[in-house]
């Protein structure tokens, strides 16, 4: 970490081995995703939304119907992989598999982590934060901050 050997840790230094330490987290976490997926599912390299979905969320039998919470998650998940689809041939490589599973790290998909951030907050569904929603997601934020310390 101590890049110019100084014998103290700088500002810059720590930020790069923290960006080094995230990149190298999500690249992993894709590669270990990515390598558990059906071979067969797999197709030049690509997967696509119709294999995934029964991957990750199974397949409905006659006269079965998923829950309103998978369903909530699996229209979630088709917007994240409409956005993260950045050749829009509806499969995603592993660079755009990449951006699906964190799509944090990737510009493009900036408005979908704050729609999503925004959805999660809005505890009323009324399509505003308002104050009370504001507050309890910071003292929810503060608690976890809190227990993480004194641990």
């Amino acid at each position: 970490m101590d890049i110019d050997g100084d014998g103290f840790l700088e500002e810059s230094e720590l930020k790069d081995h923290i960006d080094f330490m995230q990149k190298r987290y999500v690249n992993n976490d894709v590669d270990r995703t990515w390598k558990n997926y059906n071979v067969e599912k797999v197709k030049d390299g690509k997967i696509s939304w119709k294999d995934y979905i029964e991957m990750v969320y199974g397949t409905v039998g006659e006269g079965q119907e998923l829950s309103a919470e998978y369903q909530k998650m699996i229209i979630r998940d088709e917007k994240r992989w409409k956005k993260a689809d950045y050749d829009s041939d509806e499969m995603l490589d592993r660079t755009e598999y990449g951006c699906f599973m964190h799509p944090e790290d990737c510009d493009h998909m900036r408005d979908v982590v704050v729609q999503e951030t925004l959805e999660d907050i809005d505890k009323n569904k009324d399509g505003f934060v308002d104050l009370d929603e504001y507050i309890g997601k910071l003292t929810t934020i503060q608690c976890i901050m809190f227990i993480e310390i004194a641990d």
